[in-house]
């Protein structure tokens, strides 16, 4: 039941003199009077109201629980002072903002002064967890101290710059011109966005500069381990969950420095790939980790020591930190990096560079391991934003003369390299892609590059062709895809060995050394002969008969016999004499004709395994080619001697002496 609500006004005599008159009238009527009274009221009220009257108090007792309320009285009570509760403030802080450092000089300014009272100057919150990133201590190392401008570049203490260039800030010293690591991380939390772009911005420059050397390797490798001891990888994470797309794309471009350094080097580093891919069996999956030591636990490809982490305790945030610091890209993943980049593809309208950044992150992300590939694979709609955003556009090229960039309208080569790395991580994983986006891949082989209108879009064909080719090897090592593969042989073997095989010529006769279409059609004719000899090597595990449907690859053999002889005969002895290195286009050619070989060397083991009626074809290709000669030929000796100058040339390489190598596998 409610108090009374007494209005401190009225006396409180008047409320008792009303309720003695209404008790004397109540008296004074009669029974049948009080009755009908009484049903007169229980008939105007609805019932609830009534029962809860009927359970109420008295006046006279209602009086008695209010008789000690007073009203409240604001100029006796004086606020809590900091004597009054030393703590309150500090106990504040740990509850509300436990992973902000307490800026004592900005609490001095508000009249809390903390240096003069040492129950608070010795407070240290048990349960914080993070130290002040600004502030460094004698304990730290130099590189803790280094200062950066606004380029990544390392401020000398004794020079003199000028405040007006905004270096100088309200720091841990104010005097100094220029950001240590650790106050760059502590802006990127900044409330304002562009506070917290531009440091994001300057760490990225540190990291390119680090990559390159700019530093100095040892001095390189300790700005980045201070870095991961500050928890960068956790900031930079943090920083793509911003709702700023400065923030986003500055953040995107900060990791992908790291793990890439830049599309530049992500395609230098491509070539290295292509030149593993072109080597016998060179369509099957490296894996990049490393090996896994007794005393360690597997955690995304990447040991760490079996006492440093307790069983069920791994998905916390400082264990990412701790994986991060062993390796990059295992902490990104074990932060649910690859979710939150399908949403920036999906949903946030990105620059093209930086989409192409992401695109690039993946890549390498699906190359780290088998683990991080089947991530990739199984976050939801990730390969399905990849493929409608950046695989099912027209093709050929349509010119619509779109005001947006020349990049955006192409299909996106990244993409498909995605798509060709997640098939050779697993059969698996390569029969769901088979379902859902190898029908994409068709338009790209059976559409000849050479009809294109322009050089570029040319070049883009044969890109995509030669990036097509290489799925269609690994799909078929699996002993998947030859049917459909084979439905489409007639079509791409006549431009093929007509427009490709019969226009190349030998690059020891070019005349123009930068033809950029010949280098292509060397590697697309490269892996069609690689292809053509997975195609008959693969045999059914069960029946032990080559699988082959519709279209036989052995078509091509005499186009390919008399390619090959050509070749070697055009090899001239002038050659043997040149003590030079092989050059890039030599080894192409190599590669090209080491494939059409193997090609014939399946072929003939094919035809050996079945009863011929009529081996004129076998005998026409031991002839033509002058097998019995091929040791003491020009190219066999020639390429004799240049494999004994690269090995001697060889050189041990160790996994320490590069710092990258760590956070970057």
């Amino acid at each position: 039941v409610p108090k009374l609500n007494i209005d401190p006004e009225i006396p409180e005599s008047d409320y008792m003199e009303i309720d003695r008159e209404t008790t004397q009238y109540i008296e004074n009527m009669t029974d049948a009077e009080i009755t009908e009274a009484r049903e007169m009221l229980l008939k105007s009220l609805k019932p609830g109201f009534t029962e809860k009257l009927m359970k109420g108090k008295t006046l006279a007792q209602r009086l008695n629980e209010t008789s000690s309320y007073q009203p409240l009285n604001r100029q006796d009570q004086s606020p809590k002072t900091l004597e009054n509760d030393e703590s309150m403030l500090l106990e504040m802080k740990e509850k509300f903002y436990s992973d902000t450092p307490i800026e004592y000089e900005k609490l001095e300014w508000m009249g809390v002064n903390f240096k003069n009272d040492k129950t608070l100057s010795s407070y240290k919150p048990q349960n914080e967890k993070y130290d002040d990133p600004c502030v460094t201590t004698p304990l730290d190392p130099p590189e803790a101290s280094y200062r950066f401008d606004f380029n990544g570049k390392i401020i000398d203490k004794d020079s003199d710059v000028p405040s007006h260039i905004g270096l100088h800030h309200h720091g841990a010293e104010p005097d100094q011109a220029g950001y240590t690591m650790g106050e760059l991380l502590y802006l990127t939390r900044s409330m304002v966005p562009s506070q917290r772009t531009i440091p994001l911005n300057i760490i990225g420059r540190i990291i390119r500069k680090v990559r390159v050397g700019y530093y100095g390797i040892e001095t390189g490798r300790k700005i980045i381990d201070w870095a991961i001891k500050l928890k960068l990888p956790t900031y930079l994470r943090m920083a793509l969950d911003d709702k700023f797309e400065t923030v986003i794309i500055a953040a995107v471009d900060v990791i992908s420095a790291w793990i890439i350094g830049g599309s530049n080097e992500f395609y230098q580093e491509e070539k290295l790939w292509e030149k593993a891919n072109r080597l016998y069996r060179g369509y099957e999956f490296p894996s990049l980790r490393g090996k896994d030591d007794a005393q360690t636990k597997n955690y995304f490809g990447i040991g760490i020591n079996a006492y440093e982490i307790g069983e069920g305790e791994y998905d916390t945030t400082e264990n990412h930190i701790k994986l991060a610091s062993k390796d990059l890209i295992a902490g990104l993943i074990s932060m649910d990096i690859t979710h939150r980049l399908l949403y920036l593809l999906e949903t946030v309208r990105l620059p093209y560079v930086t989409s192409e950044q992401i695109l690039l992150m993946l890549v390498r992300f699906a190359r780290h391991s088998r683990k991080t590939a089947k991530i990739i694979f199984e976050c939801h709609r990730l390969l399905d934003v990849v493929h409608e955003k950046f695989l099912c556009l027209a093709w050929p090229p349509v010119d619509n003369n779109d005001s947006s960039s020349n990049d955006s309208k192409y299909p996106n080569l990244t993409a498909a390299k995605l798509i060709h790395i997640l098939c050779q991580s697993s059969k698996k994983i390569s029969k769901e892609i088979i379902n859902k986006y190898m029908n994409t891949f068709l338009r790209y082989i059976t559409i000849n590059p050479a009809s294109f209108s322009n050089e570029l879009e040319v070049n883009v064909g044969y890109n995509f062709f030669l990036e097509t080719l290489r799925i269609y090897q690994t799909l078929a090592a699996y002993g998947l895809y030859h049917e459909i593969f084979s439905q489409t042989y007639c079509i791409v073997n006549w431009y093929l060995v007509r427009e490709i095989l019969y226009s190349l010529t030998p690059p020891w006769e070019w005349k123009n050394v930068d033809n950029y279409q010949m280098r292509q059609k060397l590697g697309i004719a490269t892996s069609f002969f690689r292809l053509l000899e997975i195609w008959i090597r693969v045999q059914n595990s069960e029946s032990g008969n080559i699988k082959e449907y519709g279209a036989q690859p052995s078509e091509i053999i005499r186009d390919s016999v008399d390619f090959l002889a050509n070749w070697m005969i055009t090899f001239s002895s002038s050659l043997l004499s040149q003590n030079m290195d092989i050059r890039e286009d030599y080894e192409k050619a190599l590669n090209l004709m080491s494939s059409i070989t193997r090609y014939i060397s399946a072929w003939c083991k094919y035809l050996g395994e079945h009863q011929l009626k009529d081996t004129s074809e076998i005998l026409r290709t031991w002839e033509k080619l002058n097998l019995a000669y091929w040791p003491s030929s020009n190219l066999c000796n020639y390429l004799r001697d240049q494999l004994t100058n690269q090995i001697q040339k060889m050189e041990k390489i160790s996994r320490d002496d590069i710092w990258q190598i760590s956070n970057l596998s």
